[in-house]
């Protein structure tokens, strides 16, 4: 299923000791908690889900550098709601979704979730290419250490960009999440753009053409 609707494999992040560094490499299949990886079950995960466009603009909160110390709750990706369920923050050239699993419905029977869901999952995408990246790193005996992939409660992971990403809080039913970073984290401020001189999207019917003209604050990077 995935394949035909574009999506590649769910890959892992392989960085042995350590969660992130210019030595890992993407091992294929490598993520445990999506039918494009390992097991024949699961959810695709949160970027997986954002790529295809099955969520609404509002369930995704997109974190920049520069949203320092801020603390968002979102709602576990098993769950039927409008409400948000995935952060996208920004890390260089990449993002992070941040998405929180649980063992009910579709994913019920996943082995890794059964044992550890305690904290949110983390995931490295770019475009529709993803890595799970393993926030607890020789916790297991392989090939089952990424079981434990999720970041625990209170611990934080961070990346060479200075991105910090730390589970504050849950419920079975959401997740609490401190995203800090340092001034040098990703590209820098984010930029003001407009699309005929307003925020938000240009809706077109479908058939029609419109020209749009897009702008730039030149005060911003």
């Amino acid at each position: 299923l995935g394949h035909n609707v574009g999506l590649e494999h769910a890959n892992g992040l392989e960085c042995g000791a350590v969660t992130s560094g210019p030595s890992c490499v993407s091992v294929e299949y490598g993520n445990p908690f999506d039918t494009m990886g390992k097991p024949t079950h699961g959810h695709f995960n949160a970027a997986n889900k954002a790529f295809l466009g099955w969520f609404n603009p509002q369930q995704v909160i997109t974190v920049y550098p520069d949203h320092v110390g801020q603390t968002f709750t979102f709602a576990r990706l098993e769950d039927r709601t409008f409400g948000v369920q995935a952060l996208r923050v920004q890390t260089g050239g990449a993002w992070y979704y941040v998405e929180y699993r649980q063992p009910v419905g579709y994913d019920g029977t996943n082995p890794g979730l059964g044992l550890f869901f305690d904290g949110p999952l983390l995931t490295q995408a770019l475009l529709s290419h993803t890595n799970l990246i393993d926030a607890t790193p020789n916790s297991l005996v392989d090939p089952g250490d990424v079981h434990d992939a999720r970041i625990p409660m209170g611990q934080t992971f961070q990346d060479a960009q200075g991105v910090r990403i730390t589970p504050i809080g849950s419920t079975p039913f959401t997740v609490t999440v401190l995203v800090e970073a340092s001034p040098t984290s990703g590209r820098g401020p984010r930029p003001d753009i407009k699309a005929n001189g307003q925020d938000g999207p240009v809706i077109v019917a479908a058939g029609q053409s419109t020209t749009v003209t897009v702008s730039m604050d030149p005060g911003t990077q």
